[in-house]
Formats: structure tokens, C-alpha cells, sequence
């Protein structure tokens, strides 16, 4: 049986890579969007959004700039 060659290994670790960053954005997108329907835009904050989403404010910024982005 031979080896995986080195440039697919990187390449699944990619794939696997973007494929959860995808995900962890559409999971914030999705609670943030119950949240505005729930308490309104202007009456959340970045971290309200980080909290619902338990990440760290940080990792939200990592996605998004602002709440507007969101």
C-alpha cells in the first residue's frame, strides 16, 4: 500500500480547515440572526453575540469587523 504523498495530506488539511471556518461563520450568522429578532440590532453588542455563540470576542472578530458586517 503505498504512502499518502505530502501535498494531499496538505491539501485535506486545508479542505478540512476551510470547511469548519465555514461552518463556525454560518453558526454565527445564524444565532446572531435569532438574536436580532429577538432583542433588535441596536440593542446588541459584539459580545452579547460572542457570548451567545461561546466564543470568545476575539474569535468573532477573527469573522467579523463589526456588528454591521454581521
Amino acid at each position: 500500500m503505498a504512502t499518502p504523498q505530502p501535498q494531499k495530506i496538505i491539501s485535506k488539511t486545508v479542505a478540512r480547515k476551510n470547511r469548519e471556518r465555514q461552518e463556525r461563520k454560518d453558526r454565527i450568522l445564524e444565532v446572531t440572526r435569532a438574536l436580532f429578532a429577538e432583542k433588535g440590532v441596536s440593542n446588541l453588542t459584539m459580545q452579547d453575540i460572542a457570548d451567545a455563540n461561546e466564543y470568545s470576542i476575539g474569535t468573532l472578530y477573527l469573522y467579523f469587523r463589526s456588528k454591521d458586517d454581521i
